[in-house]
């Protein structure tokens, strides 16, 4: 496999978790992640999926991405609303925090991996 994500959960928790999303919105900081799909909430034109990497601290290896149809258009999100949890699924975006405060990717490319 070809994936190479430059940043890891417990990594970007440690740099970004404590900003608020005033901060950090703004700053629009390209992330690169990939982990095994957990969690998957579809929402009509967008989803939330929590992907995990292996990495440890508080956020337990995991980090959650939010995918539009603006974002990474319509017909990649309706594959993305086909693949199971469990597969291997990479994301580029950039990192920010949801209404609820939580940290995330605002994805702009997705890829579901294949060994």
């Amino acid at each position: 496999n070809d994936v190479k994500p430059e940043h890891r959960a417990a990594e970007l928790f440690a740099q970004y978790d404590h900003l608020g999303k005033e901060a950090l919105d703004p700053q629009a900081i390209p992330v690169s992640v990939a982990g095994r799909m957990m969690l998957k909430r579809v929402m009509g034109k967008a989803s939330f999926a929590t992907l995990q990497d292996g990495s440890f601290g508080p956020s337990g290896g995991r980090i959650q991405v939010y995918i539009t149809n603006d974002g990474v258009g319509e017909a990649l999100h309706g594959d993305f609303k086909h693949w199971d949890l469990g597969d291997i699924v990479a994301a580029e975006g950039t990192v920010f925090k949801t209404k609820t405060g939580e940290l995330s990717v605002r994805v702009a490319r997705l890829r579901l991996c294949l060994f």
